[in-house]
């Protein structure tokens, strides 16, 4: 795990090393992925009301069987 390898665990590193602060971008440990994302612009093909189900054109973020909250958009 040499040579500017960056496929290895975030270790914590020593705060005394740096003057006083974490510089931006360092592979710190520390939450990832817990935030609420919202996409516009994203077109509903089909509705099927007997599988309940919402078929969308484009991408939905998150992962695999998380809830998704659909809000209508502002029509000028």
């Amino acid at each position: 795990m040499a040579h500017g390898s960056k496929f290895h665990a975030r270790w914590v590193l020593s705060v005394l090393v740096h003057p006083g602060r974490v510089f931006r971008g360092l592979p710190m440990p520390g939450q990832m992925g817990n935030k609420n994302v919202c996409v516009r612009h994203i077109k509903v093909v089909k509705i099927d009301l007997e599988k309940s189900l919402i078929l969308v054109h484009g991408s939905v973020p998150g992962a695999d069987s998380t809830i998704v909250t659909i809000h209508p958009s502002i029509v000028d």
